[in-house]
């Protein structure tokens, strides 16, 4: 794989708690192909050590019973890459965000500048059987607007809860463990763990654990196509202290991917979000999500 693929879900996205769009296990960190290390990197003169994405990714989910709520993003982030070497990677994205709350009968819709994310991944060398770990951290930046307002001036109080903000408000810290496998089937195990700050309205997304098992592999030419299996357990979200009941929880998804190159060292990278099992708290329901990715290295 001769490309880094920066996705989310969202989920956005992923992208990292419940079915939150906001607070996803999703992110660059969480879905870095490290490029082919007999193909490009270890090549001498052939290290691509910059690379541009653009990327989008949808997510959804609702809550309530009687009187539903829903919340959803789409993001359009940009994306920079830096290899200062064969082992390290650099990386920060921007996204800009369209955040839309839907709530007794009404509709907010937002759009700016969202949370942008610093990242670094390093590899380490290649053990027996081509087996090799890496580690990924990551800082969320509080840059999106946390303090939208809604259209009614009439209210005593009009800002948007949470799920119709543009940011989070908050920084947020993410480390990962990777083991890698490179074969006929590129293998891979991703253990996560993710800490949401709180913000100045004293709302604090939960902290989110998660385990992916990864495997794809090549089907014609530059074509390859293969899938995610996410376990993510959340924690509750914290309002003034008091647990959010329609938050956190255990689920289980489904990631169909696939990638292919479409030019001279430009790359198209897309990724399903599949539900399958929910033990979502409260009324939770996260829905169907999709991310794509074109990324250009040099």
């Amino acid at each position: 794989m001769k490309f880094i693929a920066l996705v989310g879900v969202w989920l956005a996205l992923v992208q990292a708690t419940g079915a939150c769009p906001m607070c996803a296990s999703g992110g660059p960190a969480d879905y870095v192909k490290f490029e082919d290390s007999e193909d490009v990197v270890m090549t001498p003169g052939k290290l691509r050590r910059w690379s541009v994405t653009l990327d989008t990714r949808t997510v959804e989910s609702s809550e309530g019973d009687e009187v539903e709520e829903s919340h959803g993003q789409t993001q359009l982030g940009f994306s920079a890459g830096y290899r200062p070497n064969a082992k390290l990677l650099l990386l920060a994205r921007v996204p800009y965000v369209r955040a839309t709350l839907r709530e007794d009968n009404e509709e907010h819709v937002n759009s700016g500048i969202g949370d942008a994310e610093i990242m670094a991944a390093f590899e380490f060398k290649r053990g027996a059987a081509n087996w090799w770990p890496a580690l990924t951290a990551v800082v969320k930046l509080p840059t999106g607007d946390n303090d939208v307002q809604a259209d009614d001036s009439d209210a005593e109080f009009t800002r948007l809860e949470e799920h119709g903000q543009i940011g989070t408000g908050a920084a947020d810290a993410m480390l990962m463990g990777h083991l890698r496998h490179a074969g006929v089937y590129r293998v891979a195990a991703t253990l996560g763990y993710r800490f949401n700050g709180q913000n100045d309205f004293e709302y604090q997304y939960g902290s989110v654990a998660w385990l992916d098992v990864d495997a794809n592999r090549s089907v014609y030419g530059s074509l390859w196509a293969g899938g995610v299996l996410r376990v993510r357990n959340s924690d509750r979200h914290l309002d003034n202290g008091e647990n959010v009941e329609d938050s956190g929880g255990t689920i289980l998804l489904l990631m169909p991917e696939a990638g292919v190159s479409i030019g001279s060292n430009l790359n198209l990278f897309v990724q399903g979000i599949v539900p399958v099992i929910n033990h979502l708290n409260g009324t939770q329901e996260e829905k169907v999500g999709f991310s794509v990715a074109l990324t250009q290295s040099f």
